[in-house]
């Protein structure tokens, strides 16, 4: 029989599986802003690149913790949707600086307000706990990821023998 602190632990994964699914599910989504059909993974590059004007492929990748290669996929979506320009950088021919047009800067705002709307769903949902106890969840969390991340490593290291 499990003891009550290992059975809530189990209640505590099982939890996050479930929110785990609902996030890849949202993540999947595409929404449309003026007539343009986005992905998240595209609204939140075209978001980083409007926080960060003239980042390179190379910086937005390290940022967004994702490979050259996929990052450049998605500025080739972006340049197609007529959201994206991409400029030489005037000090060296060799690289190139990623910035938001027009069009990409009424998305850009548009995306900052669903954010800031679902930020406030989120905040009402959670009324009832303090700064401390959201904190606190944090901390349980990124101690729950760094063990993800282990488990993962040493699964990824037993499949390759």
């Amino acid at each position: 029989m499990m003891n009550k602190r290992k059975m809530a632990c189990c209640e505590l994964y099982e939890s996050m599986e479930r929110g785990s699914l609902l996030i890849r599910k949202y993540n999947t989504l595409p929404r449309n802003y003026f007539g343009h059909q986005l992905f998240p993974a595209e609204t939140h590059m075209l978001q980083h690149i409007g926080r960060h004007p003239e980042i390179t492929t190379w910086q937005l990748a390290a940022a967004m913790k994702k490979t050259p290669s996929a990052v450049s996929q998605l500025v080739k979506k972006l340049k197609q949707h007529g959201v994206l320009m991409v400029k030489q950088n005037p000090a060296n021919n060799r690289e190139s600086f990623l910035c938001l047009n027009e069009e990409g800067w009424k998305i850009y705002a548009a995306h900052e307000a669903l954010d800031e709307r679902m930020m406030s769903r989120f905040s009402s949902a959670l009324q009832d706990f303090s700064a401390e106890d959201i904190e606190r969840c944090i901390c349980i969390q990124e101690i729950l990821n760094k063990k993800f991340a282990e488990n993962l490593q040493i699964l990824q290291e037993e499949n390759q023998t």
